[in-house]
């Protein structure tokens, strides 16, 4: 994966897996235990439910199917946040195309 520009895309329902997969392998790494599962595909499930406009995956650009990273965020009004946002260890510091 490292050496190639992800690609964004909105998230879909048939993400989720992947989705927790890659976020569970960025944070497990992060904490020294790249196969915990902190989150619980339920809560990807439930954040994609309140907004899905906010809800985006990174791809690889000769595999969109290939999940790299995703970003969750809900607005409410004035009120917004985001996460959890994680990138793959294996695609971290590669770069996001912006078009």
């Amino acid at each position: 994966m490292a050496g190639e520009t992800a690609l964004i895309r909105p998230m879909t329902g048939a993400d989720l897996a992947a989705v927790a997969t890659v976020t569970n392998t960025a944070f497990g790494t992060l904490r020294g235990d790249p196969h915990s599962q902190r989150f619980p595909e339920l809560l990807f499930r439930t954040r994609l439910a309140a907004d899905p406009d906010g809800c985006f995956v990174s791809v690889r650009p000769g595999d969109p199917g290939q999940l790299t990273g995703a970003l969750f965020s809900v607005s409410r009004g004035g009120l917004g946040w985001f996460g959890p946002l994680a990138v793959h260890p294996a695609a971290q510091r590669s770069g996001v195309d912006k078009n």
